[in-house]
Parts: structure tokens; C-alpha cells; sequence
């Protein structure tokens, strides 16, 4: 089983590797420190598994609760703890985005225009991060 993920995961990092030479990152991996920051940890579990899912086509039970779960856990924790990210309007915005995404679906609130205020804030924090 592992053998078959492994192969799956090299095979996927081939094909990225054509368009974004994630080959040349992947021959980088030892290089790479991997991060301590439990908030940045979650948001990278959260944003892997939210594009390679359907990129993929898989599905699994419960993977709106899952992927609703970490969304909060990650915005939480961005405002929590510690990060190497300033503590600006950019990390507030991702953190309350984050944490709107996740409530949303997981206790079904309707609310008229989320849709856009999501959207909002989704450019406030890229635009911020982007320019800290």
C-alpha cells in the first residue's frame, strides 16, 4: 500500500515537474526545513488536500467536515499562535477566511452575499500578504 502511494506521489511530481519544476524542489527536499509553526502546518495539510482532491478525483466520508475542520483549525490557529507571517490585515483576513469557510458548510449557515464577502476577503489577505 505504501509502495503504490509512493509511486503515485513520485509519478504526480513528474508530471508537475513539466509545468512547475517541482522535480527540481522535490531533488531540494533534504535542503528544506519543514515548518514548526502548527497554524502554517494545518494550512498547508488544509490547501494540499483542497486541491488534490478533486484534482484527482477522489472522495472519501466526511470530507466536507474534514476539510471544514481544518479550515477552522488553521484560521484559529493562525490567530493564536506564533507566525512567521506579520501579524497584519493579511494574516487576520486569511485567519478569519479560513475560519468563515469552515463554519459555513459544517453548520449549514445561509447568509446573503457570503459568497462575495469570502471573496473579499480572500484578495484582502492575498493583497496583503503579498505586499507585507
Amino acid at each position: 500500500m505504501i509502495e503504490t502511494i509512493v509511486a503515485l506521489f513520485k509519478a504526480l511530481m513528474e508530471f508537475l515537474g513539466v509545468v512547475f519544476n517541482v522535480k527540481a524542489l522535490w531533488e531540494r527536499r533534504d535542503e528544506m526545513r519543514a515548518t514548526k509553526n502548527l497554524g502554517v502546518l494545518v494550512l498547508s495539510i488544509y490547501l494540499i488536500l483542497l486541491g488534490l482532491l478533486p484534482l484527482l478525483g477522489l472522495h472519501f466520508p466526511a470530507q466536507g467536515m474534514v476539510l471544514a475542520l481544518l479550515a477552522i483549525a488553521a484560521g484559529v490557529l493562525l490567530l493564536m499562535g506564533p507566525t512567521r507571517l506579520p501579524r497584519g490585515l493579511g494574516v487576520i483576513a486569511l485567519a478569519i477566511y479560513l475560519i468563515l469557510k469552515g463554519l459555513l458548510p459544517l453548520f449549514a449557515i445561509q447568509i446573503a452575499g457570503i459568497d462575495t464577502i469570502l471573496a473579499l476577503l480572500a484578495i484582502a489577505a492575498g493583497v496583503s500578504l503579498l505586499l507585507r
